[in-house]
């Protein structure tokens, strides 16, 4: 998990945390949008950042916009925890980044909590390709089991049997290639439903009911 406040941090920790990928790889991360300000994204998502953490490990990177380090602007509130170290949410660069994806990526913010999927040669945008998964609280489909969901994509990593695609360097772990595909397999049914999709969009979902 990796708070990276503005948009313009998220693209410049792009650059940085996957510098020596190749020009024609691949890599997939997650980007978690999950205002606090909302009380069902505080209850099920915001407070158990710091356990997310802990369990993505070194598999898969989750940057998390609108969070800095210290509370350096006027409308800097709602404080989380992760790793030891407290973030600050800002209004203003959470509504910054969300503007910007929509102007880059094409990616429709429903202000409800979203966790997209992405994977994309970095420094090329227009490779992008991303699903688009609705953590929203509208019932029967709610934001309560957002951890599980979570947890479920940290174990499908872990348990991949193409530890190849697992490249270890000193400042970071990272999943190589396109997974949204494996991603989406593995979840499966049992998770997943998928709605209509918008823009260019591979495809959107939302939480399966418990049955």
């Amino acid at each position: 998990m990796f708070p990276i406040g503005s948009y313009d941090r998220f693209s410049s920790d792009l650059l940085s945390r996957y510098r020596d990928v190749g020009e024609s790889e691949c890599v997939t991360f997650g980007i978690l949008l999950a205002d606090p300000r909302q009380t069902a994204a505080k209850e099920y998502i915001c407070n158990y950042l710091d356990v997310f953490h802990d369990e993505s490990g070194d598999y898969f990177d989750f940057f998390i916009p609108g969070y800095i380090e210290g509370p350096w602007s006027c409308d800097a509130e709602k404080s989380i925890s992760i790793a030891g170290k407290v973030y600050y949410f800002s209004r203003k660069l959470f509504d910054d980044f969300w503007i910007n994806l929509e102007i880059d990526f094409s990616i429709e913010y429903t202000f409800n909590p979203m966790l997209i999927l992405m994977t994309m040669q970095i420094a090329r945008k227009h490779t992008a390709k991303y699903i688009v998964i609705e953590l929203d609280s509208l019932s029967p489909h709610g934001v309560s089991r957002s951890g599980m969901l979570f947890r479920r994509i940290f174990q499908t990593a872990k348990a991949s049997p193409l530890l190849s695609d697992i490249q270890t360097t000193i400042r970071s772990t990272y999943i190589k290639g396109n997974w949204l595909d494996a991603i989406v397999n593995a979840l499966g049914p049992n998770w997943l439903v998928e709605v209509q999709k918008q823009n260019n969009e591979l495809r959107r979902y939302r939480i399966r009911t418990v049955r």
